[in-house]
């Protein structure tokens, strides 16, 4: 069942455009611990000191596709990296993660939870800060129609020009309406 739901979030990952951003984030049931090994993929910041199978195949992964679990990064109070706490309250994880892909890793700015955020759930709610730049496409060149000089319609003879130049023009549409029907 699990290596299904990796194989499915394998799929959807390779099936979405290279250049968009990629921020992965749930209840993953994954204890990541502080190995040394793994600290490039989830840095030395995790709630746990030992992976659990959940964590591996999270980073697994997140390694496989160039992501880090930005959700470990960050050097907070544990209370404050408690993401789940058992209905007696004697255990208290830290296993809902958020992944984002290496090169928008400098965008995150925090990651923390909010333990009194009433969200409908045992878990509490994992926020996330981000800075984002997006780069707006440049103003197009607008072109300005000519301006029309009038005080050239005040001589009878231009504007007597002008005045055959539009019934010849209009004459000509009518023509070519007329064709067309």
């Amino acid at each position: 069942m699990k290596d299904q739901f990796y194989q499915d979030l394998e799929n959807l990952m390779t099936s979405l455009p290279t250049y968009d951003i990629k921020i992965m984030m749930g209840d993953a049931n994954a204890k990541i611990g502080r190995e040394e090994c793994w600290k490039d993929v989830v840095g030395t910041n995790s709630l746990h000191s030992i992976t659990n199978d959940n964590g591996l195949r999270l980073i697994h992964f997140a390694s496989s596709r160039n992501m880090n679990i930005v959700s470990t990064q960050f050097p907070r109070k544990n209370i404050h990296k408690i993401t789940w706490v058992s209905p007696a309250g004697n255990v208290q994880n830290q296993i809902d993660h958020i992944l984002i892909d290496n090169r928008q890793k400098s965008s995150i700015m925090n990651v923390r939870t909010r333990r009194g955020a009433e969200c409908g759930s045992d878990h509490y709610l994992v926020q996330i800060t981000l800075r984002q730049r997006i780069k707006c496409e440049g103003k197009k060149e607008q072109r300005m129609a000519p301006l029309l000089d009038l005080e050239k319609l005040k001589s009878i003879e231009i504007r007597n020009e002008f005045n055959l130049k539009t019934a010849n023009l209009f004459e000509a549409l009518e023509q070519q309406e007329g064709l067309q029907h």
